[in-house]
C-alpha cells in the first residue's frame, strides 16, 4: 500500500475517517478530530474542500449514501447531522474555490433526546437508503434513529 494524499488541517488527534460513496475525482472524505472540527477533502489529492466548527468532540462520522450529509457522534452521547449540499445553489459548495477557505459553524442542535445513561458515541452506521441511523454507545446499547427525525427507538 502505498501513501497517495495527506491532509495536515487537524491540530488535534484524528477520531475518525469516513469515504465518501463517489466514484469519480470528486470523491470525498470527512474526517473529524478532537480539536472539534470535522474536515471534508478530496482523498485523492489531499485538497481542503471544506471547515467544519462543531459545537463538542467528536467521537464518530458516517455518511448517507448520497454524500449529502454526515452524520456526527459525539463524547457528549448527541448526534447530530451535517449538510453538506446546498440545495439550488450553482456549484456545489464542497467544490466551490471561492468557500474552500472559510470554515462554517455548526451551531448545536437541541438535545436528539438519546437518554444521558448512554454514553460517549462509539460508532455510526447509516442504512443503504439513508432512513435510519444507529449509534452504538459506552454503555453497551445501541440506537436507532430515524433519519431527519429526533426520536429515536
Amino acid at each position: 500500500m502505498s501513501r497517495c494524499a495527506r491532509c495536515t488541517n487537524h491540530r488535534a488527534g484524528v477520531t475518525d475517517v469516513v469515504l465518501g460513496h463517489g466514484g469519480s475525482g470528486t470523491n470525498i472524505c470527512v474526517s473529524a478530530s478532537k480539536d472539534n472540527t470535522a474536515i471534508v477533502w478530496n482523498y485523492q489529492t489531499g485538497e481542503l474542500l471544506r471547515t467544519f466548527l462543531l459545537p463538542a468532540t467528536p467521537t464518530c462520522l458516517a455518511l448517507d449514501p448520497c454524500d449529502r450529509a454526515v452524520y456526527v457522534g459525539f463524547e457528549n452521547g448527541d448526534v447530530q447531522a451535517v449538510d453538506l449540499f446546498v440545495p439550488k445553489a450553482a456549484v456545489n459548495a464542497l467544490h466551490d474555490a471561492e468557500q474552500q477557505a472559510t470554515p462554517i459553524q455548526v451551531p448545536p442542535t437541541a438535545p436528539t433526546g438519546s437518554p444521558t445513561e448512554l454514553g460517549e458515541v462509539h460508532c455510526l452506521g447509516v442504512s443503504y437508503d439513508g432512513t435510519t441511523l444507529v449509534s452504538g454507545h459506552a454503555s453497551g446499547k445501541i440506537t436507532q434513529w430515524e433519519s431527519g427525525a429526533k426520536n429515536h427507538a
